[in-house]
């Protein structure tokens, strides 16, 4: 089952975008590039209240240029392409935006002074199915620096596209085409109202082709788990059937040992009369010719140890099993159940696919968690798991998205000295502040988990809300209490006010997507 991959933008949209940026960015100066993703850029663009950030991206079905207003906050250390690419453009002034000749294209000149005055252009394409950035100087269109679909290597010399006519077929009338005909009526009074519509539905479709290509992927791992479940559990129970006969192979053992007389190496079998069985008949059993007669009689005594041995282990197996298939077999219904592709991502579909991947990573390896021997597996599984924050002051922040992570998160992977955050008096998800050993954590990291733990159970404001924490070591689950709820000893209370730009400042990159809510600044 596959997702369609969207068109991306269209000639008109190019051609509008341009148009709004030209008065907003010629003239202005190019500031520091981030790297938002493997393929995005933003590009900062001028200073003070004149500043935008111009995001670019080379995404399959979404390359795109636009300005943006709300992003991720930039990783800590810039990456090598990001340094390259800030020495040949930050800095410059940027004297023209283009169309290319009414394609999906967009040239942007730029030119610097300094010590080394220079111009170039950054060529954008965004046809194709992923596009790329590239940056050129000279005459001769000389490739400096490239990001996004390959195709060039620097040095070459750049050829610009040339435009495809998309002549009408005949007798058919070509419609024009308006690309602010889906946006809002209020967004279209706005500066630039079309960077901004596509701010927000490409965004959003994003979100939407994420929560697709998860849906896939959850699908195809949920049937193949069980597959392979179901398929191990038919397998244990003929060990388990053979097992259970172990006194036959302890009764042709006491035959054999009371007909040593008859054994001698190089024989493959014998006959013996079998006073276990009703009537005594006379049965054969098979000897190894390459042992010695004491040699088989332990043989079969040692299978019988081994079988009975084995029973116990083979029943514990089986039961694991079965569970892990009545577990996972009614979530794989209901993932089944939605459609695919989404047309919009629901908060009970994104709560369903946490509990999948929860479920999953309990009850089944996936593909994209093999390798790296047993403590590596475990230790991901930990990060991986639960949505992931970072204090200001540096310090990891995990949060269980289900009641089973809370459970796996509060009780299984906590360490004594963590700190343990919940909503004081209402439903929330679990948090934990990890600590090295040794580390004991500023009264800021303190708040700024406590601000997660709140943030993270729907609370959005004005009034202040009450956190409970307390040291994981006093959290506990008695017997009987159900998936998410625990008993904690030892809690203190921290009051959390409400700033809505909080949460960017504490936002980290997950699997290459970024937490909800992060800001640059």
């Amino acid at each position: 089952m596959t997702v369609p991959v969207p068109s991306g933008l269209r000639p008109e949209e190019v051609a509008r975008l341009v148009e709004e940026l030209a008065p907003l960015v010629v003239g202005e100066r190019l500031g520091k590039v981030y790297q938002l993703s493997p393929t995005a850029l933003r590009l900062v663009i001028g200073s003070g209240s004149s500043r935008r950030h111009l995001l670019v991206s080379t995404r399959p079905g979404f390359s795109r240029i636009h300005l943006v207003t709300d992003f991720p906050e930039a990783p800590a250390e810039p990456s090598e392409c990001v340094l390259k690419l800030r020495a040949l453009i930050s800095g410059a002034k940027i004297t023209a935006i283009r169309q290319h000749r009414g394609d999906r294209v967009a040239k942007i000149s730029i030119e610097g002074g300094g010590e080394g005055p220079f111009r170039r252009e950054i060529w954008i394409e965004l046809f194709g199915r992923s596009g790329r950035l590239l940056v050129v100087e000279g005459k001769t269109l000389t490739v400096r620096f490239l990001f996004g679909r390959k195709g060039i290597t620097e040095g070459e010399r750049y050829s610009p596209p040339e435009k495809k006519p998309s002549s009408p077929l005949p007798g058919e009338m070509k419609m024009p085409f308006d690309p602010l005909a889906l946006a809002p009526q209020e967004m279209r009074g706005e500066e630039a109202p079309l960077n901004r519509f596509l701010e927000v539905s490409m965004a959003r479709a994003e979100i939407v082709a994420d929560a697709n290509d998860r849906l896939v992927f959850l699908k195809r791992e949920l049937t193949r788990i069980l597959s392979r479940r179901n398929r191990l559990n038919e397998r244990l129970g003929e060990e388990l059937e053979s097992a259970r006969d172990w006194l036959s192979w302890q009764r042709r053992g006491e035959l054999l040992q009371g007909n040593r007389h008859l054994l001698e190496r190089g024989l493959e079998r014998v006959e013996v009369v079998d006073w276990f069985s009703e009537g005594t008949p006379i049965i054969t059993v098979s000897l190894d010719s390459a042992l010695t007669p004491s040699e088989n009689v332990d043989r079969y005594f040692r299978k019988a140890r081994k079988a009975r041995r084995s029973i116990e282990h083979l029943q514990k197996r089986r039961a694991a099993i079965e569970e892990a298939v009545s577990i996972l077999e009614p979530i794989s219904a209901r993932i089944d159940a939605v459609a695919v592709p989404l047309d919009l991502v629901k908060e009970d579909v994104e709560a369903l696919l946490d509990e999948a991947q929860s479920l999953l990573m309990i009850h089944g390896v996936t593909r994209r968690e093999k390798g790296g021997g047993a403590r590596a597996r475990k230790q991901r599984q930990v990060v991986e798991k639960y949505r992931r924050f970072r204090s200001r002051e540096g310090l990891q922040i995990l949060v269980g998205r289900n009641a089973l992570e809370n459970d796996q998160l509060s009780i299984r992977d906590a360490r004594g000295k963590d700190l343990f955050f919940h909503v004081a008096g209402r439903p929330g998800p679990h948090v934990l502040l990890r600590l090295t050993p040794g580390k004991v954590a500023s009264p800021e990291s303190i708040s700024d988990a406590a601000f997660i733990a709140a943030y993270q159970s729907g609370w959005r404001g004005p009034q202040a809300l009450a956190v409970s924490w307390t040291e994981a070591r006093f959290v506990s689950k008695p017997k009987g209490f159900p998936p998410g709820k625990v008993r904690v000893e030892r809690g203190r209370e921290i009051l959390v006010s409400h700033d809505p730009e909080r949460i960017g400042t504490l936002s980290v990159h997950q699997g290459g997507k970024k937490e909800p809510g992060g800001a640059d600044s």
